[in-house]
């Protein structure tokens, strides 16, 4: 499987954003009350997944009449959208997008940014605004991408072997620790590739 796109419970980004993800997507997943996001879009629904608190009476028995996989996970060990990435990560998705993660609880989108770095798989996750993904040793960023596209690199801890090119700020081999440092920077080319030895960073990808 190539795609896994993942509907969690909060505000959507932009529609065109949403259209394209879903169109682009072999599997969708209604992160818990992502389910009632999904039924009020029209997306097609492959799999729920969660501790289902936060799904209606009235939206679980219309999901199991269209006869939609239900896949409850109690664990509080991490939340509901850590369990919808681990799960895609074991159907050997090679890709999970994500949206309906914006605005809310600010200390339930700071969780987010912590999903997508505790788990092994290729996620982005995307807002209005930017895209967020992560750079780790065996998931470096290399992609085409349009002059001037505007980024920020934070590191998660101590980062070593930063390798950042193809932008207005370079680095080649260096360290970076948590900071600001890496806030606006700019792609100088059509190619921006990020890479890292040791540690994890946060990429957020402006649009």
């Amino acid at each position: 499987m190539e795609r896994v796109l993942i509907v969690a419970n909060s505000e959507l980004p932009k529609r065109q954003i949403c259209t394209k993800l879903v169109e682009d997507s072999d599997y969708v997943i209604a992160c818990d009350g992502g389910l009632t996001t999904c039924f009020s879009n029209d997306y097609p629904i492959d799999l729920i997944i969660g501790d289902l608190d936060s799904i209606t009476e009235d939206d679980l028995s219309k999901a199991r009449m269209n006869g939609i996989e239900i896949l409850k996970i109690e664990d509080q060990e991490c939340n509901d959208l850590s369990k919808a990435i681990a799960h895609a990560e074991k159907m050997s998705a090679q890709r999970v997008d994500i949206i309906g993660v914006q605005g809310g609880q600010s200390d339930h989108q700071m969780a987010n940014y912590f999903a997508i770095l505790e788990n092994e798989i290729n996620a982005f996750i995307h807002l209005d605004d930017c895209m967020v993904t992560t750079v780790c040793k065996s998931r470096p960023f290399i992609h085409s991408i349009e002059f001037k596209r505007q980024f920020s690199v934070f590191s998660i801890g101590i980062s070593k072997g930063v390798k950042i090119s193809g932008s207005n700020w370079t680095l080649d081999d260096g360290d970076l620790k948590p900071s600001s440092k890496g806030l606006h920077n700019f792609t100088t080319g059509n190619k921006l590739e990020i890479s890292c030895e040791d540690g994890m960073l946060l990429i957020f990808l402006n649009y």
